[in-house]
């Protein structure tokens, strides 16, 4: 009985060495490139710009942007532009400037637009 609880803790304690190993750590650079994607991102937010288009421009593999990105972001970088896009969308359309602007130049409103 007293080998299979020390074999039991040995398993467990192998198994918790094995999950610290698994951290991910980045260089500075590589988080500076980072912090450059989503510039670019943002930057771009109007533009359909690929994870190769971006990983080219930070001089980083797009794998390691990827998960590097995902690191520090909490987010794919795909989930991220599209949420980012999402907000401007929101914020655009809630904006009564625009709502006129847009009845000034297409003589309907967003809303009846929509409706068609």
């Amino acid at each position: 009985m007293k080998v299979k609880v020390i074999e039991l803790l040995l398993y467990l304690i192998s198994d918790l060495d094995y999950e610290k190993n698994e951290a991910v750590y980045f260089s500075k650079s590589s988080i500076e490139k980072i912090k450059e994607a989503r510039r670019i991102i943002i930057g771009n937010i109007d533009k359909h710009i690929t994870i190769k288009e971006i990983s080219q421009r930070v001089n980083m593999n797009s794998t390691d942007l990827e998960r590097g990105f995902k690191n520090v972001y909490g987010d794919t970088i795909f989930s991220y532009s599209r949420s980012y896009r999402m907000k401007k969308a929101k914020e655009l359309l809630s904006d009564a400037k625009l709502s006129k602007a847009f009845k000034d130049t297409f003589s309907i409103t967003p809303v009846e637009y929509r409706k068609r």
